[in-house]
């Protein structure tokens, strides 16, 4: 994953799960790899609420911007 800084945390948890869908697929499929994971929105926490823009830029979320 490529995002540094508070937002990061917040894709710990869907890149596990990813790790254990994978880990039931290679028994099928050795060949199965994970190509990609994008986190596209993450709210609560110390940081807030972020959000993906259309281009790919992650963007802190304020009451004013919502």
């Amino acid at each position: 994953m490529n995002i540094t800084g508070n937002p990061s945390g917040a894709g710990k948890g869907p890149a596990g799960a990813a790790l254990v869908l994978l880990q039931a697929f290679v028994d099928i499929d050795p060949e199965t790899s994970i190509e990609g994971l994008t986190l596209w929105h993450k709210s609560g926490g110390r940081s807030g609420t972020w959000e993906r823009s259309e281009c790919g830029e992650m963007r802190h979320q304020t009451s004013a911007s919502r």
